[in-house]
């Protein structure tokens, strides 16, 4: 067996090792029924731990949360949803802005929703969403989805970056100095840049492409929407693709094999190691505790919300959190199915 080979070989097997011993998702514990959701975990939070990301669910139980919060009011209407700013409670912070009112002057509201709040008022007081109108929820959700990870991202995941960089540094090591043995003006020049250059568009590629087969599969986004990045991602190994070719017929098969299956293996150890904190699967498992009473409990003071026309006065906490953990609220499913295919801007 060519020598070259053997580097990926002995990468693949580093990568399992790592994945056995770092990578595993921590067990879940004993899921016991609690009243209240986990301290100072949001709706929108609790949706983006329990999933992974933020979505049209995301985005109608933030609203809810607002209205209870005495925020905004919501108003359904035939085929519409009236989305309003209410007047702020007396001593409230004065505007950032004389001409509208700004998440400044609601200290009650969470960073998420007073990102939502600022931006959705920018668009004019008050906001009409028709149906499915997807160009301003998927706004809405992208930013909803880029608070929460701020918040949460490094709470609740490990992404074992050191490890990884281990294999990507050793690996290059090898590669470089089977590299200086090749012959041939310039390989150890075509070597460096293709395996760096390379390095950074697989990554790209395996995280966009991905993403998009993600969203496709949540139907957070049609074929159509997603085909521009599963059509332009692979367009954009043509250059470095030539230069591997032209490595290969002045140096080595192998030895450019080698450096393409290393680069591969990095590209997927990326996601593959990336793993729950302990802390993420504490409070995944109280949020499953929660769930379980919101499923269990007396619905029927929230069934007045089925009736069109049923206004924010009604709402209470509970649905914000029933829409957020997939608890089967009818008013919710409405309100949600408004915007249940917003999809995060893709790219």
């Amino acid at each position: 067996m060519p020598a070259a080979l053997l580097i990926p070989i002995a990468l693949a097997a580093y990568y399992a090792v790592v994945w056995a011993v770092r990578g595993r998702e921590p067990r879940s514990g004993a899921i016991v029924a609690r009243y209240e959701p986990p301290a100072g975990v949001t709706a929108a939070a609790a949706r983006f731990v329990r999933r992974g990301y933020s979505d049209g669910n995301s985005l109608a139980a933030v609203l809810v949360s607002m209205a209870v919060k005495g925020a905004i009011s919501i108003t359904p209407g035939a085929g519409e949803w009236v989305v309003a700013s209410v007047a702020p409670r007396a001593g409230a912070p004065a505007s950032q802005d004389a001409l509208r009112r700004t998440s400044s002057q609601y200290p009650q509201l969470a960073p998420e929703e007073k990102r939502v709040f600022d931006l959705m008022f920018s668009w004019g007081d008050p906001v009409r969403f028709h149906g499915f109108e997807q160009q301003r929820a998927s706004v809405l959700v992208s930013d909803i989805e880029s608070s929460l990870r701020e918040q949460y991202e490094k709470r609740i995941y490990i992404r074992n970056g050191a490890w990884i960089a281990g294999g990507i540094f050793g690996s290059f090591a090898a590669l470089m100095v089977l590299a200086a043995q090749l012959p041939g003006q310039g390989t150890m020049f075509m070597s460096l840049w293709l395996f760096w250059f390379m390095l950074g568009l697989v990554t790209l590629a395996v995280l966009r492409l991905g993403q998009s087969l993600k969203d496709i599969a949540r139907r957070r986004v049609s074929w159509k929407l997603a085909a521009s990045t599963l059509i332009s991602t692979p367009v954009i190994f043509a250059v470095p693709l030539l230069v591997a070719w032209f490595l290969a017929k002045q140096t080595s098969r192998e030895f450019v094999g080698a450096l393409l299956a290393s680069l591969v293996l990095h590209a997927v150890a990326v996601p593959l190691l990336k793993r729950r904190s302990r802390e993420g699967r504490e409070l995944l498992d109280s949020l499953e505790g929660y769930r379980q009473y919101l499923a269990s409990v007396d619905a029927e003071p929230l069934r007045q919300l089925n009736r069109p026309g049923s206004a924010a006065e009604l709402m209470n906490s509970a649905l914000a959190y029933a829409i957020a953990l997939d608890v089967n609220e009818r008013w919710g499913e409405r309100l949600a199915g408004a915007f249940g295919a917003a999809a995060v801007a893709v790219g």
